[in-house]
């Protein structure tokens, strides 16, 4: 059975379709660009797991949001891999209003535009850095 419009008890219109629901919003929704941030504490995570997650992130590459309010801040929000691994938080400096879309229900996505590995300046330390472009994902 294609996609096919039918009219149930003579007042409503529905689509009949084998696809998932998924595939049929899909062409109806739009990323507004929101702000560029970073994934702070990046660099607490032991050096061994930072290679891993740091590929893991790569340039283009989705990342997951999710809001997990802790003892410091009401507004946190968790940055995580595909894989389910944790790789940081939003930077504080751009959570307050994200948080709010997010507990508001607006769907928030995150795209890495960014990794660096940047001098630290102590003892000829590097660090990796993270770069991340936010959308609000809307219909």
């Amino acid at each position: 059975m294609a996609n096919e419009l039918r009219i149930n008890d003579e007042t409503a219109l529905s689509l009949y379709s084998q696809k998932k629901i998924e595939e049929l919003i899909k062409p109806l929704q739009k990323e507004i660009f929101l702000t560029n941030s970073y994934v702070a504490g990046f660099t607490a995570l032991p050096e061994s797991d930072r290679e891993e997650l740091f590929k893991e992130a790569g340039l283009s590459k989705e990342l997951i949001l999710k809001r997990e309010p802790n003892d410091f801040s009401e507004d946190t929000i968790r940055v995580y891999g595909l894989s389910g691994k944790p790789l940081g938080y939003v930077a504080d400096k751009d959570n307050e209003i994200l948080a709010r879309l997010m507990d508001a229900g607006k769907s928030i996505k995150a795209v890495c535009n960014t990794c660096l590995i940047t001098k630290d300046g102590e003892e000829d330390g590097y660090l990796p850095y993270v770069g991340i472009a936010v959308y609000l994902v809307d219909f």
